[in-house]
C-alpha cells in the first residue's frame, strides 16, 4: 500500500503568467496544505524523519537518479507531472507534445487562459485540450498548416522553446547566452538558438559530460522534471541556484518537499532515518532541524492491539501511522518485526506511539 499524504510546497506561485494583463492565480493545492506542526524536543521523547536516496512516489526513480528524483518527488507532489502506473514514473520515456504542454500548464496554473484549441486534430474531449488551447491563447504553443501534432514526441531544443515561451509570460527577465559550450552547437536549430542559450545561463539547461547538448534527441520524464524544477526555482534575477540544505524528506505518511536544513553541514549524508529536533513551517517554507542518524534496532510485537517495543508495553496513538520505508509505503496497523520486517523503529508523542518504520 502507498497511499501515504503529499504536503509539498511549490514556489510556482512566484512564476505567475502576466500575459494579457491578468494575474493567474496559484493552484488551489498550495492554498489547501494545513500547517505543518512544530515538534520540538521539548514535546517528546523520540521523533524521527525520514530522508530518502530515491524517489517516495515512484519505485523507478531511485539513487541512479540523483540528479531528477527530488524534482519528479516535487513535481509530483505539487501534482505537476503523474506517474505511468504501478508507482512507475518511466524516466527514460520521452514525452509527447500533448503531454508537455500538460506539465507546463499544472506548473505555471494557466486555468484562467483555458480556451478551445483551433488545431484540427486536438479534439475538445482530449485530455490534454484545456492545457494546449491555454498555450495557444498565450502564444507557448504553434503549429502546422493548423495542426499541432499532439503524440509527437518533443525535442530537447523544441522543450527549451516551449519552456522559455512560458517563463517570458511570467515577467522574469534570463540572462542572455552564448552556445560557445557546447561541442555541438551547430546542431541547435536557428529558431531555437536564443531559447537555448538563455535557459543554459540561467542555468536551467545543462549538456551532456561530453559537453554535447544533443538538441534534436527526445527529452526525457526525467530531464524535464529536472528542468522544469530548476524553472520553478529560479532567482529574482533569472538564475537557479542549487540549494544543497533544500531537501524532501518524510514524516509518518507524509511527504514534505523543499525542506530546508537548519545548521546544515556539506560534509554530513542527509540520507535514512534522523532524529527529528524541530520542524515547522513559515511562510518562507518549511524548516527542519536535525540530530543524528538513527538505526532501525527495535523488535516490535504487536498481538490482540497489544504493542511491545524490545519487550516493553507501550500505547499506540489512535492515528499511529506504520511505513515500510523500502519503498515508502504504509502499512495498515502495526506489525511484528519477524520475516518480513526484522527491525524497527518507534517515535513517541506525549508517551505515545505516533509513528513505527519498518524496514526488511
Amino acid at each position: 500500500m502507498r497511499n501515504f499524504k503529499k504536503a509539498a510546497r511549490s514556489t510556482a506561485a512566484a512564476m505567475m503568467i502576466l500575459s494579457l494583463g491578468q494575474m493567474a492565480a496559484p493552484a488551489a493545492s498550495q492554498h489547501d496544505i494545513p500547517p505543518a506542526p512544530a515538534k520540538s524536543s521539548t514535546q517528546q521523547t523520540s521523533y524521527y524523519a525520514y530522508i530518502p536516496d530515491h524517489s517516495i512516489f515512484f519505485v523507478d526513480a531511485g539513487a541512479d537518479y540523483a540528479w531528477a528524483y527530488r524534482a519528479i518527488d516535487f513535481l509530483a507532489g505539487g501534482g505537476v507531472v503523474s506517474g505511468v502506473g504501478d508507482h512507475l514514473f518511466a524516466p527514460e520515456k520521452a514525452i509527447s507534445r500533448a503531454d508537455f504542454m500538460m506539465m507546463l500548464y499544472r506548473a505555471y496554473d494557466m486555468s484562467d487562459y483555458t480556451a478551445e484549441a483551433t488545431f484540427s486534430d486536438v479534439p475538445s474531449d482530449a485530455y490534454y485540450a484545456e492545457a494546449v488551447g491555454a498555450a495557444e491563447t498565450l502564444g507557448i504553443a504553434a503549429g502546422t498548416s493548423g495542426k499541432f501534432f499532439p503524440g509527437d514526441l518533443v525535442t530537447r531544443e523544441d522543450a527549451v522553446v516551449f519552456l522559455k515561451r512560458t517563463i517570458d509570460l511570467t515577467g522574469l527577465l534570463l540572462p542572455a547566452g552564448t552556445l560557445d559550450q557546447f561541442a555541438d552547437a551547430d546542431k541547435v536549430s536557428p529558431y531555437a538558438a536564443e531559447a537555448v542559450a538563455a535557459l543554459s545561463a540561467a542555468g536551467i539547461l545543462s549538456g551532456s559530460g561530453d559537453g554535447l547538448l544533443e538538441p534534436q534527441t527526445e527529452i526525457t520524464r526525467a530531464e524535464m522534471a529536472a528542468m522544469l524544477y530548476r524553472a520553478l526555482h529560479l532567482t529574482g534575477d533569472g538564475v537557479y541556484v542549487h540549494e544543497s540544505d533544500l531537501i524532501n524528506l518524510c514524516i509518518g505518511d507524509t511527504i514534505y518537499t523543499d525542506v530546508r536544513i537548519e545548521g546544515y553541514q556539506p560534509s554530513q549524508n542527509y540520507t535514512g532515518l534522523v532524529r527529528c529536533l524541530t520542524f515547522y513551517e513559515t511562510e518562507n517554507g518549511y524548516f527542519i532541524e536535525l540530530g543524528g542518524a538513527e538505526e532501525f534496532d527495535q523488535q516490535v510485537t504487536y498481538e490482540n492491539g497489544l504493542l511491545t517495543v524490545d519487550g516493553e508495553a507501550m500505547a499506540l496513538a489512535k492515528n499511529v501511522v506504520c511505513v515500510n520505508v523500502s519503498p515508502y509505503s504504509t502499512l495498515e496497523e502495526p506489525v511484528s518485526t519477524g520475516e518480513d520486517f526484522q527491525v524497527a523503529k518507534v517515535a513517541v508523542l506525549d508517551e505515545l506511539v505516533t509513528e513505527i518504520y519498518y524496514s526488511a
